[in-house]
């Protein structure tokens, strides 16, 4: 033996993210009045969450995307949303793995939920 394991142990870079908005048109990422105020984020594995407030909508995008690139998976609830928010700030998620944990839960659940809360995810 090489001195290898037989399964790699490594966790994958898993980054959690959540993203509140102004709710025209109910938060749509592309209604111009709407503006992204807060990206929270927490790296698995890490103790505490990160949180990021805007009241103008602007984040920096240099940091977000050097985090965001530094991570194989991004895992959301309802991660279409916060996606679209993301790259609407000029986030560039299309490198990494998207969790939907949302699309997870209506699964699960014998697709008997269409767009299941995250309350009663939990």
């Amino acid at each position: 033996m090489d001195g290898k394991h037989l399964l790699d142990t490594r966790l994958p870079r898993i980054l959690i993210v959540d993203v509140e908005t102004s709710i025209r048109n109910k938060g749509h990422a592309y209604t111009d009045t709407n503006l992204c105020h807060y990206i929270g984020y927490k790296t698995y594995g890490e103790a505490s969450p990160h949180h990021l407030y805007s009241h103008d909508g602007t984040f920096p995008t240099d940091e977000l995307q050097k985090l965001v690139d530094s991570h194989e998976y991004l895992c959301a609830f309802n991660a279409k949303f916060d996606m679209a928010w993301l790259e609407r700030v000029g986030i560039d998620v299309g490198r990494c793995r998207i969790w939907d944990l949302q699309y997870a839960e209506f699964l699960f659940n014998n697709q008997l939920t269409a767009y299941p809360s995250l309350d009663e995810a939990l």
